[in-house]
């Protein structure tokens, strides 16, 4: 529309638009509110609540997948709904994107690749080694906590004791030391 809903027309730059749900309201978006929608988004929330989770269920959507036709027919005003049809609609939408989210969350899962607690070990002595920790280190709660937090796998997580890491370390230090001697055996 060319005016504001008191018959502003604005300055360039400023659009109004006419909410073609509830009350049918002309919403103005100034230039000055640098395209903030949030005076839009309220009035979509009050005059039509279904098209309001419509809106957010389309805003939470990624940018690589595309809205459908039916969906710009339904934001537009072209096609309308009655209550049940809106409920099962936006039932359709939700489920929809709990399988793209359940579908995401696999992916993070499956780059991670599966648990190994070899290597976790191998790291955690790696950290106490480069880092100069006690091997008690692994015994304190705190650490023990930060780790349980972070661990996001279904199997069961297994912390290390300090005597475990002792005789990492101490392998450690006899390849290295194999390794130093067969060096100095070959020059």
């Amino acid at each position: 529309v060319d005016m504001s809903e008191k018959g502003i027309i604005g300055e360039q730059g400023d659009a109004h638009w006419k909410c073609h749900h509830g009350s049918k309201r002309v919403v103005s978006v100034w230039k000055s509110m640098k395209s903030c929608v949030t005076g839009l988004a309220n009035n979509l929330e009050k005059a039509s609540p279904h098209m309001y989770q419509l809106y957010l269920l389309l805003k939470e959507r990624p940018s690589d997948q595309p809205i459908t036709q039916e969906e710009l027919d339904l934001a537009s005003g072209k096609v309308s709904l009655d209550v049940t049809e809106a409920g099962t609609f936006l039932k359709k939408l939700r489920s929809q994107r709990e399988n793209i989210r359940s579908a995401f969350a696999r992916q993070e899962v499956n780059a991670l690749g599966e648990w190994d607690q070899a290597k976790f070990e191998k790291l955690l002595v790696s950290w106490i080694v480069a880092c100069d920790q006690p091997f008690s280190a692994v015994d304190d709660s705190e650490f023990r906590e930060l780790l349980q937090y972070t661990h996001h796998f279904a199997l069961p997580f297994q912390i290390p004791s300090r005597n475990v890491v002792r005789r990492y370390v101490m392998k450690l230090s006899e390849e290295g030391i194999a390794a130093t001697k067969q060096l100095f055996s070959v020059c």
